[in-house]
């Protein structure tokens, strides 16, 4: 990706992680405060890529700090896990992708509501 708009308003990238074998790749893009209403989603690529997308809107989410520090993991593991923190009024997103999984696809993204 080479950049994500909200409306024309750019995104910020929280974190990035190839996956094993650089086979799929995660990013979390987010944008505090965007003015109300409904807008579109742009997404910029460099090439012809398969991509799956997806949108989450939060409230109640601290809006100088809304993620702490992007972490990840890749491997091999049939049990993968990986532990962040948070602060309060700071959303948690997790995301796992597959490659060659159950169905051949990266799986969804799980939204976690704002630590309290």
């Amino acid at each position: 990706m080479t950049g994500v708009t909200y409306g024309g308003t750019p995104l910020t990238r929280i974190g990035f992680r190839n996956g094993h074998g650089n086979a799929n790749r995660v990013e979390i893009w987010s944008l505090a405060a965007p003015s109300p209403g409904t807008a579109n989603v742009v997404v910029s690529l460099s090439g012809s890529v398969d991509v799956v997308g997806g949108a989450i809107s939060f409230s109640g989410v601290n809006q100088t700090t809304p993620f702490g520090t992007f972490v990840s993991a890749q491997g091999t593991s049939a049990s993968p896990s990986v532990t962040a923190s948070s602060a309060a009024g700071q959303a948690v997103l997790d995301s796992y992708e597959a490659n060659d999984g159950p169905d051949g696809d990266a799986e969804p993204a799980d939204a976690k509501p704002p630590a309290g």
